[in-house]
């Protein structure tokens, strides 16, 4: 359906250069995209681990009637497949350059990857230090109408995984990208993976240990982990979900288990 870079360029229209929306460098190489999330928009957010450089989260539009025309031509220069054929070609001229939506492609068609280009590819915000590691993003439930509909997309979260001694969790402005809150996390903690339940619980799946951890997003000034370690010991947390009745689901690294974790809420 379409392939995208999971960072841009236009994130910041008043610099030049490849710039966040506050005007910090990109790092345009090895960013390695890793935890994906989808918000109320049915837009997604990726974040990406860039090892040996700074960590970022980037916002791609599921709808173009939500795409920016960055170039004034009228319409959405998007990732299409235009010939069908269930593949984007990133080379459509073979000129050893990916396309963008200046190239001619020697098919006729319009360029089926736009690289940088991209008009559905929204905004990219560095967080975390270098080598920090981006790994999981998950959505709260943003701002809630008086009888519980969402409004807008939600906010979305990013942890760092291996920041020395303290992880981070980077609340971001759902719309805007802009950093909301951040949010230091128990030693020891690894975030591989995370997922916020309906009560605003944001649970985080341990690299190492076997541990998982907490956080309210409601309020942020709660956090600690959870009274929940691996029978296996030294087992690694994985992926994380969470089910219709608010059970946390974690999947084993080295242990090739999977394991409920049904929350005490009572207090």
């Amino acid at each position: 359906v379409g392939r995208y870079l999971s960072v841009t360029c236009f994130s910041n229209i008043l610099t030049p250069e490849c710039d966040d929306i506050y005007g910090s460098e990109i790092q345009m190489t090895a960013n390695w995209p890793s935890r994906t999330a989808v918000d109320f928009n049915f837009d997604v957010w990726v974040a990406n681990r860039a090892f040996d450089g700074q960590p970022s989260v980037t916002k791609i539009a599921n709808d173009p009637a939500d795409c920016v025309d960055r170039n004034g031509n009228g319409t959405i220069d998007t990732s299409t497949d235009h010939d069908g054929d269930g593949q984007i070609e990133t080379d459509c001229n073979g000129d050893g350059v990916p396309d963008d939506f200046s190239t001619v492609c020697d098919n006729g068609l319009p360029p089926e990857y736009l690289s940088t280009t991209d008009e559905c590819v929204l905004f990219t915000v560095n967080f975390g230090g270098i080598n920090e590691l981006g790994r999981s993003v998950c959505l709260d439930a943003g701002e809630l109408s008086p009888d519980g509909v969402h409004i807008g997309p939600g906010n979305a979260w990013v942890g760092t995984n291996s920041r020395t001694p303290n992880n981070q969790y980077f609340k971001l402005d759902g719309t805007s990208g802009g950093v909301l809150e951040t949010v230091d996390l128990p030693e020891g903690i690894n975030p591989y993976g995370c997922a916020v339940d309906s009560d605003g619980i944001l649970w985080i799946s341990g690299q190492g240990g076997g541990t998982i951890a907490w956080i309210d997003t409601v309020d942020p000034s709660n956090v600690a982990p959870a009274a929940f370690t691996s029978p296996f010991g030294s087992n690694t947390f994985y992926g994380i979900a969470i089910d219709e009745d608010q059970n946390v689901w974690l999947g084993g690294w080295d242990s090739q288990a999977v394991y409920r974790y049904e929350p005490d809420r009572t207090s």
